[in-house]
């Protein structure tokens, strides 16, 4: 995950900083710009050649002025496929839902910036590990749900992702048999 942060306010920048490093994240002292340099970043952006999968996490600390920051939002969320995360100022509810209206992925309240940080770095991890589950039924027995479940499973085991096989059979069933695993 890369991480930029757009920030003319000294304080809150050295808050989201650390925040990021006590995590473990990369942030390159170069990944770091004032609002009036956004055009500048949306053009490293879209020069980049880092793959789609490495998801761009940009934060952006809201100026005094909420329409230069609406401005930049804007920009940002039209030109570059990336997660925005703002951070101001929660007392004017129109500027946090023009914000969201937007594009932008989360609002932050500055106030409590480190927490808020944190937990909405949280909900990032969560999202990239999704999980889900298929479930592979019939009307009666004998119709292949076995052998349909049973070769998913192989599929899925070779683009090394983690999975699980269950099977509901009433009285013993055949997946063992399916996979050649020994039962003990």
């Amino acid at each position: 995950m890369r991480f930029f942060l757009v920030s003319d306010d000294d304080s809150a920048a050295a808050v989201i900083r650390s925040v990021v490093f006590a995590r473990g994240l990369e942030f390159p002292a170069g990944n770091q710009c004032g609002l009036a340099d956004v055009p500048g970043l949306l053009r490293t952006l879209s020069q980049s050649s880092t793959p789609a999968e490495a998801q761009t996490t940009i934060v952006l600390v809201m100026p005094e002025n909420t329409d230069k920051g609406l401005e930049a939002v804007s920009a940002i969320c039209a030109a570059a496929p990336c997660r925005l995360l703002l951070v101001g100022s929660i007392a004017d509810s129109r500027v946090v839902l023009r914000a969201m209206r937007l594009g932008a992925a989360e609002y932050l309240d500055l106030t409590d910036l480190s927490s808020e940080l944190n937990l909405a770095l949280d909900r990032i991890d969560q999202r990239r590990r999704k999980a889900f589950t298929i479930g592979v039924f019939s009307a009666s027995g004998g119709a292949g749900c076995s052998l349909v479940a049973a070769n998913l499973g192989c599929e899925l085991a070779k683009k090394n992702s983690s999975w699980a096989l269950g099977g509901r059979k009433v009285g013993g069933g055949d997946l063992a048999t399916l996979l050649n695993l020994k039962t003990s």
